[in-house]
């Protein structure tokens, strides 16, 4: 009797741990899934991805550019969009303006401004522009 309350038992473990997930993985929808799953990270950050991709094609590999957003805490939305910046902006050095304990960072070493959903730095001239945000030279 044991050996089948065991196997009813995993059986019922199996069942309830079935996500439609895993069906989706597979669909030949997979297009649709990769953009799905691509936009994922930056749901909390509607348009993000779409500028930081922008400011990548009107940057170079090596240009140090400050990431210039709403958010004034590290850990109130600041780490979320730099960290998230700096992955599409992989060889640019990405120049935080807030440190991990909230203080204000300096942006003197900077030559671009990514300034998304924030108005750029005053003395700086717009480069490039979207509906969420701006790309601003020193």
């Amino acid at each position: 009797m044991r050996p089948w309350i065991a196997r009813l038992a995993f059986a019922c473990i199996l069942i309830g741990g079935f996500e439609p997930f895993y069906f989706r993985m597979l669909t030949p929808e997979r297009a649709r899934f990769g953009a799905w799953v691509t936009q994922l990270p930056y749901s909390k950050t509607p348009g993000l991805h779409a500028f930081m991709n922008g400011v990548r094609v009107h940057t170079r590999s090596g240009d140090r550019i400050a990431i210039v957003v709403p958010f004034t805490r590290w850990n109130g939305g600041y780490a979320y969009a730099f960290t998230r910046s700096t992955y599409l902006l992989a060889g640019r050095t990405t120049i935080p303006l807030v440190g991990e304990d909230d203080t204000h960072l300096s942006a003197d070493a900077a030559a671009y401004f990514a300034c998304w959903h924030i108005a750029p730095p005053p003395g700086t001239t717009i480069v490039w522009r979207n509906a969420d945000g701006v790309l601003a030279r020193r």
